[in-house]
């Protein structure tokens, strides 16, 4: 991930946001499912490069750079499924969904 091209015009010397810079591997673990037509995701976890990232660092990431662009992004995210889904399993390799 570019996180220059995130980043681009907004320039921080916080060092928590100094971890979002330059171009790195990026890992995300995270957890969804929806129900009643509406899907959730969960982030449990980032990392770059390996290194995982703290909670307070990503909220802060995702409050500065993200959110003003799209403000239903988050680490907790809900929004309405497409097509008349009305339920999602989301398994490993996995998703299983229920239209009405």
């Amino acid at each position: 991930m570019n996180f220059d091209q995130i980043t681009q015009g907004s320039r921080s010397m916080n060092p928590l946001l100094m971890l979002f810079s330059g171009v790195h591997d990026v890992q995300v673990a995270s957890h969804a499912h929806g129900e009643r037509g509406m899907g959730y995701v969960h982030v449990d976890h980032v990392a770059i490069d390996g290194v995982e990232v703290p909670q307070i660092a990503l909220q802060f990431f995702l409050d500065r750079y993200i959110k003003p662009k799209h403000p239903e992004i988050g680490i907790d995210s809900r929004f309405k499924m497409p097509d008349r889904i009305d339920t999602a399993v989301v398994g490993q390799l996995r998703v299983t969904v229920v239209q009405k």
